[in-house]
């Protein structure tokens, strides 16, 4: 690994207050004379709004910007080249003009037993090819809220990470699951009821999500990200 590429800065979870989805993190001390390799912390657990402990997070939660970090390697790391499943979400800084689409996607956000991960973008043009496979991949099962929606909007940036899959919704559908969709098929919430979102099926389970919508309008394509941003 080259000196000048390196795996990325390291965030830690604090313990949270019952009630609270998500914690503040700070950042790992680096040094400017060496690489950026983190640390792998203790695992923190997030709380019910009952005070009870409700499932424990992965750590570390790794920020990479492409560019700047070795991205494969990084994902390598924490054995994302073994994943089967992840959870997968996407930023992009929107548009405030009418009848206008959001921009070009800017942040990926990768979740794997291991570790999570969040990757800025920057001005990239193509994909590290690990970090392309788990996004591109039917093999490769991701879930999240509007998890189609955000392939298409990936595969639109990067067309030839996705190959002939970004001219097929079928393609790029096939290897996601929704969980707004299958929730209700569980039996674990009310099939008759809209929908469900992430926080809104988060909240169902006694877990209170808080993604201020300042935080989810601020413009995600600056490097580097802000820790309320990551966090």
């Amino acid at each position: 690994r080259s000196p000048s590429r390196g795996l990325g800065d390291v965030y830690k979870r604090q313990r949270p207050r019952p009630g609270r989805a998500s914690s503040r993190e700070g950042a790992a001390a680096t040094s400017s004379n060496q690489q950026r390799t983190g640390s792998i912390l203790p695992p923190s657990t997030h709380s019910d709004v009952r005070g009870e402990t409700a499932f424990a997070l992965p750590e570390p939660v790794l920020y990479l910007t492409l560019g700047r970090d070795d991205i494969d390697t990084c994902l390598k790391q924490y054995r994302f080249d073994a994943c089967q499943a992840l959870g997968l979400d996407v930023e992009a800084r929107p548009s405030y003009r009418r009848g206008q689409s959001n921009n070009r996607v800017d942040t990926i956000q990768l979740c794997s037993e291991s570790a999570c991960v969040v990757v800025s973008l920057s001005n990239a043009v193509m994909l590290p090819p690990l970090l392309g496979h788990l996004v591109s991949s039917p093999t490769v099962l991701k879930f999240g809220c509007g998890v189609s929606n955000d392939l298409i909007l990936l595969a639109k940036r990067f067309p030839s990470t996705f190959g002939h899959a970004h001219l097929s919704v079928d393609a790029i559908a096939c290897s996601c699951v929704e969980l707004g969709v299958l929730a209700p098929l569980t039996g674990a919430v009310d099939a008759d009821a809209p929908q469900y979102g992430l926080r809104r099926l988060a909240a169902h389970f006694g877990i209170i999500l808080e993604k201020p919508k300042k935080i989810q309008m601020s413009d995600w394509s600056r490097v580097p990200l802000s820790q309320a941003q990551i966090r």
